[in-house]
């Protein structure tokens, strides 16, 4: 591989491989992790024709900050390329530990630009077009576990691996989207249940 640390990255997601992290200097704090990440986005971009189409949120518990050892819940992008619909079938690599995370996907109708101003939960439901169900597929590039290395998960564009989005609804005033209920089937057997608040 590269010895540049982003195209690095890139190609292990693209070759299901993994990166050795003595390869990726430590980002030394969350700004220096993001400028990585938009790095990363750019190559994508410019070598594979990658386009980022939504973005996902991560650690959205003060107990999953905390065990990522960063300031606040993260970001990372989602690319077309890593994009399902239900019912799809998802290549994932051998080499890859691959982690499912049940979700809840948001489609705005109007964008929200960052630092536009502060918003409030009316300016988020006012542009809010529909939700769905959904499935991330989770998976670190590098030699190293998810817990204490969150600078390292945002550089490696939020860890994300896949994303499958389940049906759309735009009937989705009065539900309680923070505590909704969330159950998890595989084959048909229910495998996991919890609300949507839980980490």
């Amino acid at each position: 591989m590269s010895a540049n640390p982003v195209e690095q990255l890139w190609q292990a997601r693209v070759e299901g491989m993994v990166v050795s992290s003595s390869d990726v200097p430590r980002p030394v704090d969350e700004d220096a992790a993001y400028e990585l990440q938009r790095e990363l986005t750019a190559f994508a971009a410019q070598h594979s024709g990658a386009r980022v189409v939504g973005f996902k949120v991560g650690s959205t518990t003060e107990e999953g900050v905390a065990a990522l050892q960063l300031t606040q819940p993260f970001f990372g992008p989602l690319v077309d390329s890593y994009c399902y619909k239900s019912g799809d079938d998802v290549p994932l690599s051998e080499h890859h530990q691959v982690l499912i995370e049940t979700e809840i996907a948001i489609g705005l109708a109007t964008d929200l630009p960052a630092g536009a101003r502060e918003y409030g939960e009316a300016d988020v439901q006012e542009a809010t077009a529909w939700i769905a169900p959904a499935f991330e597929l989770v998976a670190i590039r590098l030699d190293l576990p998810l817990a204490g290395n969150g600078p390292y998960l945002i550089a490696d564009g939020g860890v994300n691996a896949a994303f499958v989005l389940g049906q759309k609804t735009d009937s989705w005033d009065g539900l309680d989207l923070s505590q909704h209920p969330v159950t998890l089937n595989v084959n048909g057997s229910q495998t996991a249940n919890g609300h949507s608040g839980m980490s």
